[in-house]
């Protein structure tokens, strides 16, 4: 038995937090869930099964409702807002902090809990934007705020309304090598009916064709390469090689509603393993040495760098190119990052900066780079390989970056700031890399404050694998041991005839001062490494193991 008076809608939003790192707390994730109810029970309720409705799941999904407010004035109404999230593994975490405002970012108000929940009064006045935080009990090292959700309750005065337009679509598939087909459908309808996001596994009641077609009258795609149509079930291939953004817009009855799903297809290219155009040729002069793999937009080199500015061109053209160069040799003592700017298409510049406390000169040291055009590419045995950027000023949090080329595990990920918007020294941490994305931010001295101007941080995320492409083997993995501020061996999976490009970066910030990977002995068969820390604040030099990645390759003759 339907019932039909239970018109209630569902309201589900998950967001996720990191704490941040302090006192080498180690991070958990925060989910939080809003969801809204009436201020008092209400009265269709009674004599419905609910259980019917919501199937097993119903303690996981929370309806809303909207009713008169009791003893408030003509018109006014009053919603509460009930907020769920999943406690964070912790031991010092004392409590939590719910904050809440008009104004997006900024929170005017504050709920303080020991529990993972709490409930908001809400007028229909606007918009209230929330979120929380977990804190010790001094409330002195909190979490990062997570990110923002709002909540805006409906006008009335205890009558139902109409129910507004929920955007919704599904894709055949997600990903797969140029070029690919793929079938957008709209499963657009009532907030009532299909009200939970995707990634919601709570049940959905659908909404039936016919119910859906009479809520649309028109749709517009967006399939984010310049294609559009009008379709209910669209049909689009993609034939260049990306991250696309696909966006639907209904208008009907109800009113208008878009919605948009970022970096929602992921577009390979194939690498082939030999190529009728391809081939591998090494040009040789005094600033680099760089290989050009035909088969695969990349360009692996070495570079002699030192404190001074140095322009390296490429060797082959690139349309968007992503450069990554991290792990500096040791010939200098003085710790130290390298700092890359202006890149484009026929080269960038590049130079050892050191920590702002030093007096600036460096002696010239040995470096690798990686520049390959951006996009998502398959290798030969399925290998995944992932080129791209973002922008950030995050210091004091990490900032999440998603990865759309289809992981199966966490690749390894190599990540350099590529801008120079602001002069001090700075390096970027990475920590939780994931199948998913990795967590990334900027790194100052110590003694300095922790704020920069946002850079443009390039990364490449490689499947660990053994691959050769074309006559050229790149291996790429993560070192069998922790690497700490003491010096330890890396021995190659397999040897090399050559001295090969070399780049090793972090995957953990396991610990929290600044510091960077340095390198020496770099022979055919292994290279030695470990964390140095700059001394801005103190003298100390110890350093908790952190967990390594590395690309080695071999130029070709």
């Amino acid at each position: 038995m339907v019932c039909v008076l239970c018109s209630f809608f569902r309201l589900q939003t998950q967001i996720e937090i990191q704490l941040t790192q302090t006192n080498s707390i180690r991070s958990g994730l925060l989910k939080v869930i809003a969801m809204m109810r009436p201020l008092q029970s209400y009265s269709p309720l009674k004599g419905c099964d609910l259980s019917s409705i919501l199937g097993s799941a119903f303690k996981a999904a929370v309806l809303f409702g909207l009713t008169a407010m009791a003893n408030g004035a003509a018109g006014a109404v009053t919603q509460v807002v009930d907020l769920q999230w999943d406690a964070v593994d912790d031991v010092r975490v004392d409590h939590y902090e719910l904050r809440y405002g008009p104004t997006s970012g900024q929170y005017d108000n504050t709920t303080t809990t020991t529990l993972t929940e709490a409930s908001v009064e809400l007028t229909a006045s606007g918009t209230t934007y929330f979120a929380v935080r977990a804190c010790d009990a001094s409330a002195a090292n909190c979490s990062a705020f997570s990110n923002e959700i709002s909540v805006t309750p409906s006008a009335g005065e205890g009558q139902e309304t109409e129910s507004p337009l929920v955007v919704d679509f599904s894709a055949s598939t997600l990903s797969g090598s140029a070029p690919l087909t793929v079938t957008f459908s709209d499963l657009s309808s009532a907030q009532s009916s299909s009200g939970a996001s995707s990634d919601w596994d709570a049940p959905q009641v659908a909404a039936s064709a016919e119910s859906s077609a009479s809520l649309v009258t028109t749709r517009a795609w967006d399939f984010g390469d310049g294609g559009q149509s009008n379709a209910g079930k669209a049909v689009h291939t993609y034939s260049v090689p990306g991250t696309y953004t696909v966006s639907l817009t209904v208008n009907g009855p109800n009113g208008t509603a878009s919605e948009t799903k970022v970096a929602y297809i992921s577009v390979l290219a194939t690498a082939a393993s030999s190529a009728s155009s391809g081939g591998t040729s090494a040009t040789a002069s005094t600033t680099s040495e760089t290989a050009v793999i035909q088969a695969l937009p990349i360009e692996i080199g070495d570079m002699q760098i030192n404190h001074n500015w140095k322009r390296i061109d490429f060797q082959q053209a690139f349309e968007n190119p992503i450069v990554v160069a991290k792990g500096l040799s040791s010939i200098g003592a003085d710790p130290a990052v390298i700092r890359i700017r202006d890149v484009d298409s026929t080269g960038f510049w590049v130079r050892v900066q050191e920590w702002d406390y030093l007096n600036g000169w460096h002696a010239t040291e040995l470096a690798s780079y990686i520049a390959m055009e951006r996009g998502q590419y398959e290798l030969p045995n399925g290998i995944l390989v992932e080129a791209g950027s973002l922008t950030t000023d995050a210091t004091a949090a990490f900032q999440f970056q998603e990865l759309g080329a289809g992981f199966s595990k966490a690749p390894v990920v190599f990540a350099s700031i590529n801008s120079v918007n602001e002069e001090d020294a700075v390096t970027s941490r990475i920590r939780q890399t994931s199948a998913n994305g990795f967590f990334v931010k900027m790194q100052e001295q110590e003694l300095n404050s922790q704020t920069h101007a946002a850079e443009r941080i390039d990364y490449i995320a490689w499947q660990a694998s053994s691959v050769e492409v074309d006559g050229m083997r790149f291996d790429v993995g993560f070192a069998p041991s922790g690497i700490n501020q003491d010096r330890s061996t890396l021995a190659y999976d397999n040897a090399f005839g050559d001295a090969p490009v070399f780049l090793a970066d972090m995957q953990t910030t396991n610990g929290s001062d600044p510091c960077s990977l340095r390198l020496k002995d770099m022979t055919t068969g292994s290279v030695k490494m470990w964390v140095q820390e700059e001394q801005s604040k103190d003298s100390e030099l110890g350093h908790l193991s952190e967990t390594v990645g590395y690309f080695v390759a071999e130029l070709a003759d």
